[in-house]
């Protein structure tokens, strides 16, 4: 009987950013200075001498060092999640099962390259191929790529040799690469999306049942519209609206007997 190892769930963060704590040090270099503190170390030739010194970090660094390591953790559990994507429901689809010789409804098998045989219960299921994701990156560096060159165009830049600069060879476009993580949370964005537009395009069906008994393109078209909006106000540098403040009218006081004689 094989003995059953506890698996380590543990994500590994990268070191890169730590957190603060107090008493922390870091190695600074720093330049060597005389007795009298105030001129460098020089050697034979000029250059200014340096050390390895180790200095404290002060308080005012703690937000920054906790946000930096907060958001290298964040990153790295984010992507582990997405890495193991494909087993959540939403990626798989049973298959059905199917009859035998003698009748009965069974699972499908498939064989194995060591020629074990095992049941086929479940499959992938994806809303975007590999392709259409190699299709959108390809894209989308052409567009950044195109927008690059006509900045260096705007800005003159060029080789030594009085060559402007290059743009993407459309007879060797880029090829970016995308990890699985990266495609499945894409994809599960996509499919929130397209449910959204459903969803608003049932809302519009359901008031108009009377006339249309299902989800027609054009009420699909509007609700695609409606979404649209809702996440170009949500997602951009603007407000959704904006209101015109009149600024609050002042009353005059009212004028009272003492200030009556006085101006009398």
């Amino acid at each position: 009987m094989v003995k059953k190892v506890a698996q380590d769930h543990t994500v590994k963060v990268p070191k890169t950013f730590k957190p603060w704590k107090a008493g922390m040090q870091v190695k600074r270099r720093v330049p060597v200075y005389e007795a009298d503190g105030k001129t460098k170390v020089t050697d034979k030739n000029g250059k200014v001498q340096y050390e390895i010194t180790m200095k404290k970090i002060s308080a005012e660094k703690k937000s920054q060092m906790n946000h930096l390591f907060m958001s290298s953790s964040t990153q790295a559990h984010w992507k582990a999640l997405w890495n193991e994507a494909n087993g959540c429901p939403l990626f798989r689809q049973k298959v059905d099962p199917v009859k035998n010789e003698a009748g009965e409804w069974v699972n499908r098998t498939r064989t194995l390259k060591n020629g074990t045989v095992v049941e086929v219960t479940e499959r992938s299921n994806h809303a975007l191929s590999s392709h259409t994701f190699r299709t959108l990156l390809s894209g989308a560096v052409a567009a950044v790529n195109a927008q690059m060159h006509a900045d260096s165009m705007t800005l003159r830049l060029q080789h030594k040799n009085k060559e402007p600069l290059a743009p993407e060879d459309p007879k060797y476009p880029m090829l970016p690469k995308i990890s699985p993580g990266a495609a499945y949370a894409i994809e599960a964005a996509y499919i929130a999306y397209v449910q959204e537009i459903f969803s608003v395009a049932r809302e519009i069906q359901q008031v108009h049942s009377k006339k249309h008994d299902k989800v027609t393109p054009r009420c699909a078209q509007a609700a695609g519209d409606i979404v649209n909006k809702k996440l170009a106000s949500a997602t951009s540098f603007v407000p959704e609206s904006v209101a015109f403040r009149k600024p609050p009218k002042v009353k005059a006081p009212k004028a009272t007997a003492v200030s009556k004689s006085a101006d009398a």
